[in-house]
């Protein structure tokens, strides 16, 4: 028997991935994971609250998306009876999800007989963690008196999906309870005290001769090659380390292989160390600190033996799924570890997989989350061979422009004080931005400006501003240009310094922090000094200009705020994103 397990949402592909870029917290909202101040507080988080800030650092999440639906073969909910009391039956199940984990239980224990189709000694366990694209195949014994129930819980704790094998009386399995993100976000805080990542290591490539007495290195470093002794050590890979709210977690080491799965020490070995990391505020995920367009092959060649030793540096899982091979995960059972296509890296883990280079042509390495795969996390494991020419209606660059996509949204704003309208257009590396508010005063602000990006929390920006019934009536109606740098100096404030065409300095900050679930206080301030050195007075003049909100946030595209701007004076109203 075979069960496909999906997620639904109503929403189409696009507009999920629009909504993740612009950093719409709506899905966190939704399933109510969100870990605001005021709570963190309450619940004696501040320092924890404060470090996740400091590391320029968001919400702790399981999963990204907010799902209206599991599925189990298309349906919520799915009931077989053609099966007799005390049979067995072999249940393969296979996540086919777009984002979501599944935590999979039964009416009684789960005999393990398989893994991404690859027979593995058999083994009891209570609970299986299945990764996106993943596969397991189960033995099952259906009850004597009623139906087996199996049950897949996404990971993230936002719904389940079932399946019922037997006669009617339904044998129900345990509850899986849901995650304390509380206590995660407690736990990521510690893992990052210092400000930095333990796990990250400088990536590099060398080649081990067959007798190890050779040996080229890449990009290589002394702490690289002290770190690897290190991430070899597999037996502490356990899934869900970082969730201790469920409470029996599947760990690789329980995959052990019938047969030896050693690929020959006679072959010239590969290594290739990597980091798995992300700017989440920004929804670029990466290897390497670089998306795939920027930094696409790794270069292989056949009959090598080939390692990867990948440091997981985010908050969440990674399904890392190589195609056209298999490859040993390297666990506790050393010769015998199993064999998979898919691998799950958890949270700020390291794991180490080895496959036989016995192929040709390049072939596609990814992280099976949708969205962080269309994000920039993926490479090409390339041998270094002509393209298969069946592939020519398809050309190599189209592959590399997944991540360069630009998603443009608008933000308007109607209150009895002002207006406003925003628009954006933003890919990895490049934003276009016009900012218009406008008060029922006549006094009216436009910017204009494009920046970039030169790392993922830096970029530099250019352009034109105009102001209209100013505070400062004598520049009223001017348009000035600007160039400047901006930083994202916390999770939560962005600052910007500015130098106008008038030589006139420019200070700015901008704010975002979440208070509840649904609320959030927002504002910019801007300072501006004027030191005459362009004009006829010679007079020392500034000015600051300063607004914030009080945000409760409706739904996906619709917020209510409380705001005040020292040039339009207090109001209510309303924010629409589209």
């Amino acid at each position: 028997m075979v069960i496909v397990l999906s997620d639904w949402s109503n929403e189409d592909a696009t507009s999920i991935l629009k909504n993740l870029k612009r950093h719409n917290e709506w899905y966190s909202i939704k399933r109510k994971t969100s870990q605001p101040l005021i709570p963190s507080i309450k619940k004696g988080m501040f320092k924890e609250r404060m470090t996740l800030y400091k590391n320029r650092m968001p919400d702790m999440h399981i999963s990204d998306i907010y799902y209206n639906a599991f599925l189990v073969n298309g349906k919520k909910e799915q009931h077989y009876r053609d099966v007799s009391p005390g049979e067995k039956i072999r249940l393969r199940v296979i996540n086919a999800g777009a984002s979501t984990y599944f935590m999979l239980n039964g009416t009684y224990s789960l005999r393990v007989i398989a893994a991404d189709g690859v027979d593995v000694v058999p083994t009891k366990i209570d609970q299986v963690l299945i990764a996106i694209a993943e596969t397991y195949d189960f033995e099952i014994s259906i009850p004597e008196n009623g139906a087996y129930h199996f049950q897949a819980t996404a990971q993230d704790g936002s719904g389940s999906t079932n399946v019922f094998i037997g006669q009617e009386k339904n044998q129900f399995a345990p509850k899986i309870p849901k995650p304390d993100y509380f206590a995660l976000m407690k736990k990521v805080a510690e893992f990052h005290k210092g400000g930095h990542n333990s796990h990250m290591v400088k990536p590099y490539t060398k080649i081990i001769s067959s007798t190890s007495k050779t040996m080229k290195t890449h990009k290589s470093t002394d702490d690289g090659h002290k770190e690897h002794s290190k991430h070899m050590d597999m037996s502490k890979n356990k899934h869900s380390k970082m969730e201790p709210n469920i409470t029996t977690t599947f760990d690789y080491g329980f995959l052990k292989s019938p047969q030896s799965t050693e690929i020959s020490h006679k072959k010239e070995t590969r290594e290739v160390m990597m980091n798995l990391n992300a700017n989440m505020l920004r929804y670029v995920w990466m290897i390497n600190g670089k998306v795939l367009s920027k930094d696409d092959k790794i270069l292989i060649k056949k009959d090598e033996k080939v390692r990867f030793i990948m440091n997981n540096n985010t908050m969440m899982h990674h399904p890392m799924h190589l195609h056209g091979h298999f490859f040993r995960v390297i666990n506790k059972n050393g010769s015998h570890s199993p064999l998979k296509h898919t691998v799950d890296i958890p949270p700020f883990e390291s794991v180490t997989i080895e496959f036989d280079a016995n192929e040709y042509g390049d072939w596609f390495f990814h992280c099976h989350i949708l969205y962080h795969m269309a994000s920039g996390m993926a490479k090409v494991v390339s041998y270094n061979t002509p393209r298969d020419s069946s592939l020519e209606p398809f050309p190599y660059d189209k592959v590399l422009q997944h991540d360069q996509k630009f998603f443009h949204w608008f933000t308007a704003g109607v209150a009895s004080n002002m207006g406003s309208l925003t628009y954006n257009a933003e890919n990895t590396f490049n934003a276009f931005i016009s900012q218009l508010s406008f008060g029922w005063n006549n006094r009216y602000e436009h910017d204009f400006r494009y920046e970039r990006y030169v790392n993922n929390y830096t970029r530099f920006n250019v352009g034109v501003t105009m102001d209209g019934g100013n505070i400062d009536p004598e520049n009223s109606d001017e348009l000035v240009g600007y160039i400047g740098v901006r930083n994202q100096l916390l999770s939560v404030l962005d600052a910007g310094i500015n130098v106008d065409t008038k030589l006139r300095p420019e200070l700015e900050l901008e704010w975002h922090i979440g208070l509840l679930n649904r609320v959030q206080l927002t504002g910019h301030y801007e300072w501006k000094n004027d030191f005459s050195f362009i004009g006829d007075e010679d007079q020392y003049t500034n000015e600051h200009t300063f607004n914030f909100a009080v945000e409760y946030t409706l739904n996906k595209l619709l917020n209510s705020n409380l705001n005040y701007d020292n040039r339009y004076g207090f109001g209510v109203g309303l924010m629409f994103l589209f």
